[in-house]
């Protein structure tokens, strides 16, 4: 009967013990925080949250100048290098003596510089409106 009773009473005090060991933990976490010093923190602290502040109208209005300024100096860098390729081919033209090729090249200079001012052109009339709306 003794017996009996420390049995259960084992059985109890185990059960009692697991259910308010409470969640598992990692068993070398310890060990580590030991041995680095503790819970891991960041030295660096996290950045405040931006504001919500609604774009004005001249933010706008700049980027978007800003934004046509970039695709002029797209088109102008894509000109330089029609005008350079068509330069090399003139060259080569000049060192084999070949007038075709050389007729050829002029050609192809005139529509990259006819390329450049039509692409331009239908750029323009975006920021005519803005600078309109400005007035």
């Amino acid at each position: 009967m003794r017996k009996l009773f420390y049995t259960i009473a084992a059985v109890v005090a185990c059960a009692s013990v697991a259910a308010a060991g409470g969640p598992k933990t990692d068993p070398g976490l310890n060990a580590y925080q030991r041995f680095q010093g503790g819970p891991h923190v960041s030295p660096i602290p996290a950045p405040p949250a931006p504001e919500k502040t609604r774009k004005q109208a001249s933010d706008i209005k700049q980027k978007a100048t800003e934004t046509s300024a970039a695709l002029r100096a797209q088109e102008e860098a894509d000109l330089l290098r029609r005008l350079a390729v068509c330069d090399r081919i003139k060259q080569i033209a000049l060192e084999k003596g070949d007038n075709k090729m050389e007729d050829e090249a002029i050609r192809l200079e005139q529509r990259a510089e006819e390329v450049y001012k039509q692409r331009v052109a239908s750029k323009r009339p975006s920021q005519t409106k803005t600078e309109e709306g400005r007035k």
